[in-house]
């Protein structure tokens, strides 16, 4: 596509030849001979400073706040705009409104990246699917994932995420989902929010941007559930939960240490047993949040049950391995909030054996993250796990409410060093932290990285 035509999408000044590019990169690092490269400002360092380096490495078109300024920057093409992350989204939303098909967007405090991979796929049964990677759900990650969209695929599915009220609003702008879903809401960027009250009208911005011919996923086991079905309106809403009502339910469920087992029943009668590798009362509900998609979407019930059934679930989030000693590892490391922790305490708490719960601080909780923490420890103690070991300044809060038998930590390698010697065949290990805390270093110093 000639540059002449984006300019005009993106409101920016032309300097140079009209030319194609194959792909855009952000990261001059990256750049292939022929691409654009997006000279974004982040909070750590601004793309302009990376211009010349982007060029050497064959950068043919800059997307930047300024022109060209020496003879080697003039002899390439410049798109000069206001704002470049600005720009990047206006560039996305443009590329989407060239490839119109089904979207998938979702959102929610805790789940959303695990039935973002289910939808996918369910999706995958029917036809090729873009899907985000990784945690490419911002305002500069989603608008990269847009612009892979091409015309091989048939479905798309995204994931939103925000720690502001007015995010999610911006990026459904941008991707334009025909098909919305927030998985649930608990206490998350509250440092951001400030309340749960503002996460679920933050999350509710994603029925807001739905079209009118769009349909609405809605978990009416959420607290919130009404507030969203007012926003939601007179368009379409196919509902889902274990409460009665559901359009989407699970019956006969069985809950088992390391897989989950259910009926699904759908909206047109038809019902079928499935069974998803991963475990957890919680991995029910995002089957149902995926199930719900998938039939949104037109997909027969035998592909969405495959979906379902092929899902092996997301790194750092409930995997199981071999540990050292013949322990069993679930490394649920690389987020946390006081939702998901409390449905990985109920994994564990279903496994048998000597039960440990590893814990790094809960990021980003705001004025009652000490509560949360503490509340952390009540849980498992009344959940019956027998040991927590932690590390982090507000974690020791979740040590003194879990009392005996557990035990607060300087550093990651101390406690490494302590629970080594804790460990035997009988040992069932969950580690679990934010992001921030970097527990998926305890993972990798006890885990053999085979799938137990």
């Amino acid at each position: 596509m000639k540059l002449s035509i984006i300019a005009k999408e993106i409101q920016a000044q032309l300097h140079g030849s009209d030319v194609d590019f194959p792909s855009l990169a952000i990261d001059s690092r990256k750049v292939q001979p022929g691409d654009m490269f997006a000279a974004i400002k982040g909070e750590n360092h601004d793309g302009h400073d990376f211009i010349a380096q982007a060029i050497t490495q064959g950068a043919k078109v800059i997307l930047a706040s300024r022109g060209p300024e020496n003879e080697i920057e003039k002899k390439i093409s410049f798109l000069q705009v206001a704002d470049t992350t600005i720009a990047l989204g206006e560039l996305a939303a443009f590329w989407r409104r060239l490839n119109p098909i089904p979207m998938v967007g979702l959102t929610g405090s805790c789940g959303k990246t695990s039935v973002k991979g289910m939808v996918e796929a369910i999706c995958q049964q029917q036809g090729t699917t873009l899907a985000t990677k990784g945690n490419f759900n911002n305002h500069i990650g989603l608008p990269l994932t847009l612009l892979r969209l091409d015309p091989k695929y048939q479905f798309a599915v995204i994931e939103m995420g925000a720690s502001h009220v007015g995010e999610i609003r911006y990026l459904g702008k941008i991707a334009h989902p025909t098909i919305t879903l927030i998985t649930n809401v608990a206490p998350a960027h509250l440092l951001g929010f400030g309340s749960i009250e503002n996460v679920a009208k933050a999350k509710g911005e994603i029925y807001e941007i739905l079209p009118p011919e769009g349909k609405a996923i809605l978990n009416i086991d959420e607290a919130f559930s009404e507030t969203w079905r007012q926003i939601i309106g007179t368009r379409e809403a196919i509902t889902y939960g274990l409460s009665d009502g559901a359009m989407v339910f699970a019956r006969d469920i069985e809950l088992q240490p390391f897989f989950v087992q259910f009926t699904l029943h759908l909206p047109n009668e038809q019902s079928h047993s499935v069974k998803v590798n991963i475990p957890g009362k919680h991995t029910v509900m995002n089957a149902l949040a995926a199930a719900a998609c998938g039939f949104a979407l037109g997909i027969s019930l035998p592909r969405i049950v495959s979906g379902l059934e092929s899902f092996q679930g997301v790194p750092g989030r409930l995997r199981r391995f071999k540990g050292l000693e013949g322990a069993v590892v679930i490394d649920d490391s690389y987020n946390a909030n006081p939702g998901s922790v409390n449905a990985a305490l109920d994994v564990l708490a279903n496994c048998q054996g000597k039960r440990t719960f590893v814990m790094g601080d809960m990021a980003e909780l705001g004025e009652n993250a000490i509560n949360y923490h503490a509340e952390v420890g009540k849980v498992a103690r009344q959940k019956g796990i027998e040991r927590l070991l932690a590390v982090g300044k507000l974690s020791e809060h979740a040590v003194k409410a879990f009392g005996e038998g557990a035990k607060i930590y300087l550093s990651k390698d101390a406690l490494v060093a302590d629970l080594k010697g804790m460990l035997t065949s009988q040992s069932i290990v969950l580690i679990k932290g934010s992001r921030s805390s970097g527990m998926d270093v305890v993972t990798d110093a006890l885990a053999i990285r085979e799938e137990a």
